[in-house]
């Protein structure tokens, strides 16, 4: 073996060697942290329900503040901006333009103290606040009646708390899911026919060719007795003297070799099975994976649904839907959530293929042919956040008309047409507090375990075992805060579609009378100026 060789092999031994170190570590610090970051993860999950619960009673200040330091921070950065342009403006040093500036490792800072830099950057932050203010205006009506359904929707989370705990069902699915795709490719993995090859002995490996004869091999080896077996060992079936790699039996091998102790018929690998097998496989994973989410999303659906058509929800919803959902689902809508799951999963499978694609053209580097690939892959990925977008809405339709998929989607699509500018109101909003929470939920938890696990909190520093990594459980306790706040998140996000679209479906089937009443709340009809036409005796 050559010097580099053995300089590779032994730098390769050395970063396994610390990996494992690193993993040995990081281990132990787990074992011994490991109730503490359970303890961590449940106080998440508490602060994340009194997080809904507080939007409940506090959704329009939490909107309007969340929209105001949107709009402060615009604001804030381009007065920034425009002080330090007036700041720099006429100094000498801070004229040019960004083309005069020479590639150095202080060209970031040679482009801030251009004066043009920070008079492009008030021109851009001063567009974008007005840009946000104006819309902010124009728009007011149109988020106060986000707020009013995202409070309904925080009532409806209240009244059915099990709905938080749901998420756990679909997360034990996807799990089995992929356990049984890892079991099937691990059996398409060793599927086929065995293959056995004449192996050479060991201490001679570093002398041997692929195809020498066993003749050959003896007289490499300094006692000659070893391989004297050598012209008898042929294979029966072509009467020819085996050679190193040749393919053998065991059987016929071990009848004409078995007296060559140091040569042997060994196995080597299984003959791979179809690739079509493993492709077919990882479309079953696709598809079960998107079937699980379907079915969560028609769970809550239906849950939500049964609570806005309540016309005293007070009094008269029923705290307890999950499993009335779940065995309408099941029983009645497994076709729809199969062939809606299914079409994102063949658009997942086209993507797929495609990045497989890309990667065996590299070795071509054809510009032409990438750029293609590209563009595809952005279509079909568009193609595939449609129709996400479309089946989610699909199965809300779905839950409360109890309608196939394409009639749901229709309906879905249409109904959203029809009411473009609240949908995207009601996105964005929704999308800003959600992510708002999460971003605090998270970084709440995060500080607080930072501190006590650096040892910043005197009255639990003794309770803090010795780690090799004090930020190891740090790190763990924020992943899995991110997780299961948006776990919470994700079942109120469910909420406040579900709850849009029945108003919606509302706002057209009835028209306020005693024949066809809203099922609306009070708020809601403020808003959209859609009062009942006689006294329904609700708050």
């Amino acid at each position: 073996m050559r010097r580099g060789e053995v300089s590779n092999a032994v730098s390769a031994l050395g970063a396994f060697l610390q990996l494992r170190d690193l993993g040995e570590r990081v281990f132990s610090d787990l074992s011994d942290t490991w109730w503490m970051i359970g303890v961590a993860l449940v106080g998440a999950a508490f602060v994340s329900f009194l997080w809904i619960v507080l939007m409940r009673f506090a959704t329009g200040l939490m909107v309007w503040t969340s929209l105001g330091l949107v709009v402060a921070v615009f604001g804030g950065l381009f007065g920034f901006s425009l002080y330090k342009y007036i700041q720099i403006k006429d100094s000498p040093s801070s004229q040019g333009n960004v083309f005069q500036i020479n590639f150095t490792p202080d060209y970031g800072k040679d482009f801030l103290n251009l004066a043009q830099t920070w008079l492009a950057f008030s021109i851009l932050l001063g567009i974008v606040f007005l840009v946000v203010a104006l819309v902010l205006i124009v728009l007011r009506k149109r988020i106060a009646l986000a707020v009013e359904l995202i409070q309904e929707s925080s009532k409806a989370v209240a009244h059915m708390p099990a709905t938080l705990l749901w998420p756990l069902v679909p997360f034990l699915l996807h799990v089995l899911v992929a356990l049984f795709f890892a079991g099937v490719a691990l059996f398409l993995s060793s599927a086929g026919t065995a293959e056995y090859n004449v192996a050479a002995p060991a201490a001679d490996v570093e002398h041997v060719n692929v195809s020498m004869s066993l003749s050959e091999l003896a007289s490499l080896r300094s006692s000659q007795l070893v391989l004297s077996c050598a012209s008898d060992c042929h294979n029966p079936s072509t009467s020819e003297e085996y050679r190193i790699g040749d393919a053998c039996d065991p059987a016929e091998f071990n009848q004409t070799c078995s007296a060559c102790a140091e040569v042997r018929c060994q196995f080597t690998k299984y003959t791979r099975a179809a690739s079509w097998m493993q492709w077919f496989n990882l479309f079953g994973l696709y598809w079960g994976m998107f079937f699980v989410s379907a079915l969560s999303e028609m769970v809550l659906a239906g849950a939500f649904a049964q609570w806005y058509w309540t016309f005293r929800k007070e009094e008269e919803a029923p705290c307890c839907v999950l499993h009335a959902s779940l065995f309408n689902a099941v029983v009645f809508h497994l076709g729809t959530l199969a062939f809606g799951s299914c079409i994102i999963a063949v658009v997942r499978m086209i993507r797929t293929v495609l990045s497989y694609i890309e990667k065996r053209l590299k070795r071509y580097n054809n510009e032409l042919t990438r750029c293609l690939i590209c563009c595809c892959k952005c279509c079909l990925w568009c193609l595939e956040r449609f129709m996400r977008f479309v089946n989610r809405n699909a199965y809300i339709v779905c839950a409360i008309k109890s309608t196939n998929f394409c009639a749901s989607a229709k309906d879905a699509f249409t109904l959203i047409m029809r009411n473009v500018a609240r949908v995207t109101v009601l996105n964005g909003v929704v999308s800003l507090l959600l992510f708002l929470a999460q971003v605090v939920i998270v970084a709440g938890v995060g500080a607080l375990s930072f501190f006590v696990f650096a040892g910043h909190i005197a009255e639990l520093r003794e309770e803090i075992p010795t780690l090799n990594y004090f930020l190891t459980p740090v790190v763990v306790i924020v992943v899995g805060t991110w997780f299961v706040a948006h776990s919470f998140m994700g079942v109120y996000a469910m909420a406040v579609d579900t709850v849009f679209l029945c108003f919606l479906e509302d706002s057209e089937r009835n028209d306020g009378s005693p024949d066809r009443p809203y099922f609306m709340s009070k708020g809601l009809q403020e808003v959209t100026s859609k009062m009942q036409k006689f006294s329904d005796g609700r708050d």
